[in-house]
């Protein structure tokens, strides 16, 4: 379970920014990892978040909104944002435990893919949400999304496509 950050002690390096400016709004939110103990890829990190109100003429200290928890082998990774327009939702996808390395090894047979979500620009955030075993029983070992943000279909011949969401992501399916 990924718990709310001690903003005043875990703090490391910023890494695989995504920017996402809120349609019909003045925010934009830049979201990235906060890699704290190592550089690397594989490491404890945390889910950092900065938000302009001004159209990104000026932005609030970064804070963090979530981090791994103790003892995390392989932590999160920062895939791909995508907003909502329907919902005026922002959904947040990572994984935790991604690399090869570290599954077995206290990260459970796979990596984990993770969803979070704001309904208020990123002022707070809901429960963390993990898709892990649908990724699994659609045959993938691990997928991570992004790097990026997504889109939302709008414009779709057939119209019962409009509305959905498409990100990018890249994994590997089970042998």
């Amino acid at each position: 379970t990924l718990v709310p950050l001690d903003n005043s002690r875990d703090t490391t390096e910023y890494r695989i920014p995504v920017v996402v400016a809120i349609p019909g709004s003045r925010v934009v939110l830049v979201l990235a990892e906060n890699r704290l103990a190592a550089h690397g890829d594989s490491g404890r990190h945390a889910l950092a978040l900065s938000r302009s109100v001004d159209d990104g003429a000026s932005f609030g200290p970064a804070k963090n909104i979530l981090r791994d928890p103790n003892g995390t082998v392989d932590g999160l990774n920062l895939g791909a944002a995508i907003w909502d327009g329907k919902q005026k939702r922002l959904s947040v996808l990572f994984n935790e435990c991604f690399h090869l390395n570290a599954v077995g090894k206290g990260c459970g047979a796979s990596g984990q893919l993770l969803q979070i979500d704001t309904d208020d620009f990123g002022t707070t955030w809901g429960a963390v949400t993990n898709h892990t075993e649908s990724l699994l029983t659609q045959g993938y070992k691990q997928l991570n999304p992004g790097p990026g943000t997504g889109v939302q279909l709008q414009f779709q011949t057939d119209k019962s496509k409009n509305g959905r969401l498409l990100m990018p992501a890249w994994g590997s399916k089970i042998a």
